[in-house]
């Protein structure tokens, strides 16, 4: 039978097993004992510095884990399947040799499903998307890349991505796994081994989005992703299709194009998306009503709020406030 639980109560019942242990010589590595109802093993964190962490996930489960995930803010997350399965709502299945990229910001509700009597070995690598941007930034030639989609502060969780661990990252991961140093010297090479994995990552995730590219020039798909932002800065007003071409340097036929290369759909349908995604905010919030936040957001009709919403989030906004309450 499977035990479902919220995120509170998984970390409830990994710290009732076992006293949470530091490693000897060690102030920035821990261990948890796994709970005897949810298997055998260890989960180990290491903090690399104040915005990097790794997670090593170790054990066999006993039962079936669905394990739900509220709405919450995240940080840049780098996970590799070495054994085990999950099932993921948000991204699907993800087997042993795969890998997922979630980028930073608002994640939403999700749910992840873990077979039962099932050996588990992952490695997770957390980021704050501050310091990833920080590290990148300098290097940004165009905004049409990875990088750019993963440390923009614009775009809150929009990219997931799975991909199948090649062998140099194989390779990495096995170095990462096997670390015999101790102390500062073992997060120096830990921290180094990290960004190498990223990098690795990266040019892997560039390779399958240049393969499904956009074909207008990088100029042309900068003033794409400067149009977007214009539209960010004024959901409620938005600029004609005419006005928005004309204040990023384009023509109304490459702005078309290029939302639906860039974006995947129309410069209505990405303004419809964003003006939701703001209202779920506000509703979240609990700072407005369902009619406020339709008119702040730029919705004339709450009749249309309502029926947009609904064909997004598929519920209600005025039971999503409830259930938000709850």
């Amino acid at each position: 039978m499977a035990i479902v639980i919220s995120l509170d109560q998984y970390w409830e019942l990994m710290q009732e097993a076992a006293v949470l242990q530091h490693s000897i010589n060690s102030n920035f590595e821990k261990s948890w004992q796994y709970s005897f109802q949810l298997g055998h093993g260890i989960e180990k964190e290491i903090w690399i510095n104040p915005h990097i962490s790794l997670s090593i996930t170790n054990y066999r489960s006993k039962n079936a884990l669905v394990l739900k995930l509220p709405e919450r803010k995240h940080c840049l997350e780098f996970c590799f399947y070495l054994q085990g399965s999950c099932q993921i709502s948000s991204l699907g299945e993800v087997k042993a040799g795969e890998s997922f990229v979630f980028s930073g910001g608002i994640a939403p509700q999700d749910c992840l499903q873990h077979p039962e009597r099932e050996k588990r070995l992952i490695i997770s690598i957390h980021m704050g998307v501050d310091y990833f941007n920080r590290l990148i930034s300098p290097f940004l030639s165009t905004k049409n890349s990875i990088a750019y989609r993963l440390s923009s502060p614009t775009e809150d969780w929009v990219y997931r991505k799975s991909l199948p661990i090649n062998p140099v990252i194989q390779l990495v991961l096995q170095q990462i796994l096997n670390c015999q140093y101790q102390g500062v010297t073992k997060q120096l090479y830990l921290e180094g081994k990290i960004l190498e994995l990223i990098s690795l990552q990266i040019d892997q995730l560039d390779q399958t989005h240049r393969k499904s590219s956009p074909k207008l020039p990088n100029k042309d798909i900068d003033c794409i992703y400067e149009a977007s932002e214009i539209l960010l800065q004024r959901l409620s007003m938005p600029p004609s299709l005419t006005e928005l071409a004309k204040l990023v340097g384009i023509n109304d036929r490459k702005l078309k194009q290029g939302f639906r290369e860039v974006f995947g759909t129309t410069v209505f349908g990405y303004l419809r998306d964003r003006r939701l995604e703001q209202a779920q905010e506000l509703l979240l919030s609990g700072q407005m009503q369902v009619k406020d936040a339709a008119k702040t957001v730029g919705y004339a009709s709450p009749t249309s709020f309502n029926t947009a919403f609904r064909k997004k989030f598929g519920i209600a906004p005025s039971l999503y406030c409830t259930q938000k309450q709850i």
